[in-house]
């Protein structure tokens, strides 16, 4: 993302960990894009069955929770809670 749509910083504790937060003219700009976004998404989606999207929407639903908390600004680990999203740090079947 050009720098005058949007700020980077890295976490001074783990340099993995980056965060980006949008400039004045950052909105502006994204939401310029937002229709052939949404177009593209739903082109991708029709190659996935119904049962699969249907099955999808639980994870929709949380992501948006989640993206909703960051367009306030707020740091996902503060705002969510792994148990909820059904995040487990044990392998499947253990």
């Amino acid at each position: 993302m050009p720098r005058e749509l949007a700020s980077r910083r890295e976490d001074g504790l783990d340099r993995r960990r980056v965060t980006l937060k949008l400039t004045p003219r950052g909105p502006c700009a994204l939401s310029k894009f937002r229709p052939a976004t949404l177009e593209d998404l739903s082109r991708s989606l029709q190659a996935v069955s119904a049962e699969d999207r249907e099955a999808s929407l639980p994870a929709m639903g949380v992501l948006g929770d989640i993206f909703a908390t960051w367009s306030k600004g707020l740091v996902l680990s503060e705002a969510v809670n792994p148990a909820r999203v059904g995040v487990s740090s044990r392998p499947e079947g253990g």
